[in-house]
């Protein structure tokens, strides 16, 4: 299948039911190859979008997954970036590190039929799907999806309110880390999270390729001249880094992303980094913002997470391939 740039125009009728108005979105859903993207239209887009974020403006996009290209429907309507690059000699669809969920995304309505031509759409040369679809793009049950937990916090309450709903454990090891004399600051080195989050994540260190950390470095960086990124971090009273995350956020969409969290082990032992997350939820308490954890099916992670009083919103994940998925982690992570 050849990229093309020429993108009819689309007809928007409205079928109103007595429930609720069902928008009908015709029209062309043509692939689009990186250079021929249209970035403005593609940042309106994201910018009209309710399930949009800031991982999935075309600037960060460029940064974190070089060469993406895109399937578009009529003039930049719905849209549904492609992270396509080859591997061991396979043309690969393959979610990228460090961005949970893509999928498709627009003004219009996202309905399963629309899904369904946007995966008709997808290039045949490629040989491995493992893509991972938004909250909001419904699938019906098939074989080729499963439903992965994300967990997320609405901060529209009190501080007292929210912290109510913390588990006993997790109020325990906060009372811990109050007597630890932490010191927190909200200007942190993006540079220095990543070098701790290189050194102490046990499940993925030696297996991440530089070129993936480089790209993040490069990502994060500019979003915090965008004003789209915060680094928190904490030290002990010797200077010490203990932990630190990466919250990046799209003012438009009021989603704040965990993106990255880094402990060191004397971290985790004061329980730095459940403090540094309490510390922000202190600080945003009552707002229209939702905290999402980016995370996890891994049940600790998620167990963690869920001890904020967070709940799960459900994403697909989307796979289609010519040989076993456990491979994956041979594409993944290089």
């Amino acid at each position: 299948m050849e990229f093309q740039n020429n993108i009819e125009p689309t007809v928007e009728e409205a079928d109103k039911t007595k429930s609720k108005s069902k928008v009908i979105l015709r029209g062309s859903i043509v692939p689009v190859a990186h250079d021929l993207i249209d970035r403005q239209k593609w940042d309106d887009c994201v910018d009209q979008s309710p399930n949009g974020t800031v991982c999935l403006y075309s600037w960060f996009l460029d940064l974190l997954c070089p060469q993406w290209s895109a399937l578009v429907l009529g003039d930049y309507v719905l849209v549904m970036p492609l992270p396509i690059r080859s591997k061991y000699g396979f043309q690969v669809l393959l979610q990228p590190l460090f961005i949970q969920q893509l999928g498709v995304f627009g003004a219009g309505t996202v309905h399963h039929d629309i899904i369904r031509r946007f995966i008709r759409k997808i290039p045949s040369n490629i040989r491995l799907i493992d893509y991972h679809f938004n909250h909001l793009n419904s699938f019906p049950d098939c074989r080729s999806v499963q439903h992965y937990p994300n967990l997320v916090l609405s901060l529209n309450k009190t501080y007292t309110d929210l912290h109510e709903a913390y588990s006993v454990n997790l109020r325990r090891k906060l009372r811990k880390a109050n007597k630890s004399n932490l010191v927190m600051y909200m200007d942190g080195d993006s540079h220095q999270v990543i070098s701790l989050f290189r050194r102490y994540n046990k499940k993925v260190l030696g297996t991440i390729s530089e070129k993936w950390y480089r790209n993040l470095q490069r990502v994060i960086d500019e979003s915090q001249s965008r004003g789209m990124a915060e680094i928190w971090t904490v030290k002990d009273a010797g200077d010490q880094l203990l932990a630190g995350i990466v919250l990046l956020h799209s003012p438009k969409h009021k989603r704040m992303i965990l993106n990255l969290i880094a402990q060191s082990d004397t971290g985790r032992n004061v329980h730095a980094g459940a403090w540094l997350i309490d510390q922000y939820i202190q600080e945003y308490a009552g707002e229209e913002l939702i905290f999402d954890f980016e995370g996890s099916k891994d049940r600790g992670v998620a167990r963690y997470y869920n001890s904020f009083g967070a709940a799960p919103e459900y994403y697909p994940r989307y796979h289609k391939a010519l040989f076993p998925l456990s491979i994956l982690t041979l594409f993944h992570f290089r």
